[in-house]
């Protein structure tokens, strides 16, 4: 057992006392913070590539991960949010953590929302990164590749030493949080250290990220832009840190994981009995949604679109309402059974009354959309959150 197995496996029962306490989130939040911090100060027994960026950060983790686990290296996986199951976030080979695998500590959710179990979604944050710290120790995994939460400098993840870094691109996500767009170039630059190289996409050329990689000595990789296709543009990056891995000492010869697809990214539908296409795309942001109509449009070059929308409550950004009141024939607004879904009376106000259907939830919104845009020869587009894809695959098993 080595130095941070040891560290870890004695703190699992003061995890679970600490969540079962009547301490504050905040005060639960900075323990578990402390700890990953001690753990990281011990050394982790296995390399990390640390993962940043606005939109495109899970694409590409994923993609990285199984071209490593296709070379044959035992690969971890940390990642969020996750979509139908919290096991998602932590997996070895794309393979889930296992039930009895679970610490102690996470067996006080089975019964309830993960997120009101442990006070809130930080601290499940924290508790989930420290797990996955703990199980990728345990089971002995090569590498492992660490998708930021938020930002960068200050995320829980940031107690790594990556072999290398990568920011997918810099956006206005979580400005209530980060700040303005040159604070939050300077909050995702702070995963830049050590002087590992850093890959950054042609939307993460910031003056920050360059000041950062000049004061840790780490190289910059860039890439070039690729317009109207983001997917292509995370393969790219992926490609960029396969080959600095490779020049690591890294024996990887085929590439074809790199063509990974993520589930809730840009997946197309087609429907007995309906010429609609109906496409899922958990973008919510601004620079997301705008990159999935492009997307859209290059794909899909005359069809109307009937778009399904809904959004986590932290993510009420104002120019997301006038964006589908210009790019949609339709908006269907859809109840989503997730506690963070956006107050629906205010995003009545925010959509004008005649291009705005409301529904009971999302079969009955996926439904209509359907017939619309059948009608129409449309496409019907379902995004706004991640959260919203349980949802999405109930009711399109119901039609």
């Amino acid at each position: 057992m080595n130095n941070s197995e040891k560290f870890l496996a004695a703190r699992r029962k003061e995890v679970k006392a600490l969540l079962e306490s009547d301490a504050s989130m905040k005060d639960k939040r900075g323990r578990i913070d402390q700890l990953i911090a001690e753990a990281g100060k011990i050394g982790l027994p296995f390399d990390v590539i640390h993962v940043t960026g606005t939109n495109g950060k899970g694409s590409v983790s994923n993609k990285t991960a199984k071209v490593l686990e296709d070379a044959g290296y035992k690969t971890g996986l940390f990642t969020s949010p996750h979509l139908f199951d919290f096991r998602e976030r932590i997996m070895i080979n794309h393979q889930m953590i296992d039930d009895d695998e679970l610490i102690e500590v996470l067996k006080l959710s089975m019964n309830q929302p993960v997120e009101s179990a442990f006070g809130g979604i930080q601290v499940m944050f924290a508790v989930f990164f420290l797990m996955s710290l703990d199980y990728f120790i345990r089971r002995e995994v090569d590498v492992a590749v660490i998708e930021v939460g938020i930002g960068g400098r200050f995320d829980t993840t940031n107690i790594v030493s990556p072999l290398v870094s990568v920011i997918t691109n810099i956006g206005t996500d979580h400005a209530d949080v980060l700040g303005d767009y040159d604070k939050i170039a300077w909050n995702k630059a702070g995963v830049i250290k050590n002087g590992a190289p850093v890959v950054i996409g042609f939307h993460a050329r910031h003056p920050a990220v360059y000041e950062e990689a000049k004061k840790e000595h780490s190289p910059v990789v860039e890439i070039d832009e690729v317009k109207g296709d983001y997917e292509l543009e995370n393969q790219k990056i992926a490609t960029a840190v396969i080959g600095l891995l490779k020049e690591k000492g890294f024996k990887i010869k085929g590439l074809s994981g790199i063509e990974y697809k993520t589930p809730g990214r840009f997946q197309i539908h087609r429907l007995r009995n309906r010429s609609a296409p109906v496409i899922f795309d958990g973008a919510h942001n601004i620079e997301g949604i705008e990159a999935l109509f492009k997307k859209v449009g290059k794909e899909f070059a005359h069809a109307r679109r009937y778009v399904i929308f809904n959004r986590k409550s932290t993510k009420c950004q104002d120019s997301i309402p006038s964006l589908l009141e210009s790019e949609a024939e339709r908006v269907y607004l859809a109840p989503s059974s997730t506690p963070f879904a956006c107050d629906f009376n205010a995003l009545q106000k925010e959509l004008k009354q005649e291009n705005m259907i409301l529904s009971e939830d999302m079969t009955e919104s996926l439904a209509k959309a359907v017939d619309d845009a059948s009608k129409n020869g449309g496409i019907v587009i379902v995004c706004g959150s991640f959260y919203l894809y349980g949802d999405f695959v109930k009711a399109l098993e119901s039609l």
